[in-house]
């Protein structure tokens, strides 16, 4: 069942970071409804919001995100009704 949800990741401050992540959501044909990307302390602090993603396709995402080597930490946010 599809849901509402944010992935938010920490990255080394490199291009390819970045790009990799973006790449992830190509990959499974997501369109996000927002993505905000800063450079914050050293890092890439991404935030990709979904309108509607499915559970699968959720679980999947933050998998290979997390498999990226420059990704330090990355989490899915399910807002609270």
């Amino acid at each position: 069942m599809p849901f509402p949800c944010r992935l938010l990741v920490e990255a080394d401050p490199c291009p390819q970071a970045l790009l990799r992540v973006l790449g992830l959501v190509a990959q499974q044909m997501l369109e996000p409804a927002k993505l905000t990307a800063d450079r914050e302390g050293g890092c890439w602090r991404l935030e990709i919001a979904f309108d509607d993603l499915p559970e699968p396709k959720a679980e999947l995402l933050l998998a290979k995100t997390e498999a990226i080597v420059a990704v330090h930490r990355a989490r899915l946010v399910v807002p609270t009704p």
